[in-house]
């Protein structure tokens, strides 16, 4: 994969790469090649980022910005959503203090535009006004025995709570959601949606309930004042910052689900609620920040630098 991004590189001749994240192998491969041809690189946070997260884990030794051999290339600049994840950066990842650029989250910049009204939205997306909306947010996650556990638990249980919508989000990374449709047939759950193009912000904003087990969304959806229902059936995320700081409800097994479901539906705790969204709004940053256009001019100020090609 260097290879071919070397080959890209001399091709196409950027003056600048940005990249969604630099952790994947797709994206060390550009940075590899970019260090090479001195290319400047900038990367936007794409997930969470906390003291000692998996994928930000590493020695001294493992940064040199500057070495030849394999070792873990950095961009010459990452923006981040927070102080919070560009501290975790430079103390568990051992990143240099002049690569994390704290802009804020793009995607908040239309969160802070819209203000959403939850008739047009249900109205956009034919969902039942008279009914409580439940949200489950699929994961990208690596066990295939996880996932369908996941997936049958949640829709044998919604099966078996009245007078709710319940809605599935798939992650973008999902290609057959068709699998999906199966589960809820053989659950005989009629009153649902699964969807895959839409702006997660609107569904959140609908909804009673989010489900996840782990994902970012979870956060996005306590910032946003909404009870969420972590689920870790296979005791997989015990390290997750939603889990080891308790800001969900954890359901660790399948009988769990419905109680926790129905108590929440009846009563919300809005103490752990408000807990919950200070936490998040501390990991993500504020919705108000100008993040786009601060992207924007690191960008411009790194492509308009000395030439390095």
């Amino acid at each position: 994969m260097i290879e071919t991004a070397e080959r890209i590189i001399k091709v196409k001749k950027p003056s600048i790469i940005v990249m969604h994240d630099e952790y994947g192998a797709l994206q060390m491969s550009f940075l590899y090649a970019s260090k090479k041809f001195k290319i400047s690189t900038l990367s936007l946070q794409h997930g969470t980022i906390y003291q000692n997260a998996f994928a930000y884990t590493h020695k001294d030794s493992d940064i040199n910005n500057d070495v030849t051999e394999l070792d873990f290339p950095l961009p010459d600049r990452m923006c981040v959503w927070s102080e919070s994840a560009k501290n975790a950066l430079i103390t568990s990842a051992k990143f240099p203090i002049t690569v994390p650029i704290v802009t804020g989250d793009p995607k908040m910049n239309s969160l802070n535009k819209n203000k959403f009204k939850r008739e047009k939205i249900l109205k956009n997306f034919k969902i039942p006004s008279d009914k409580k909306i439940i949200l489950f947010a699929t994961e990208n996650l690596p066990s295939n025995e996880e996932r369908d556990l996941i997936s049958h638990t949640i829709f044998e249980s919604i099966s078996m709570i009245k007078d709710c919508f319940f809605i599935v989000k798939v992650h973008p990374n999902e290609t057959d959601i068709s699998k999906y449709h199966k589960i809820a047939e053989k659950f005989k759950v009629s009153s649902y949606m699964i969807i895959k193009d839409a702006n997660p912000y609107e569904l959140i904003h609908v909804s009673d309930i989010v489900i996840i087990s782990y994902s970012t969304v979870g956060l996005e959806a306590m910032r946003m004042s909404k009870p969420v229902i972590s689920l870790n059936l296979m005791g997989y995320h015990d390290e997750s910052i939603i889990i080891k700081n308790n800001l969900a409800s954890i359901v660790r097994t399948k009988k769990e689900l419905i109680p926790t479901i129905t108590e929440l539906l009846v009563d919300q705790n809005k103490e752990k609620i408000e807990y919950a969204k200070n936490f998040a709004e501390q990991e993500l940053g504020s919705i108000y920040q100008d993040a786009t256009e601060k992207i924007v001019k690191n960008i411009l100020e790194l492509k308009n630098s000395e030439n390095r090609f």
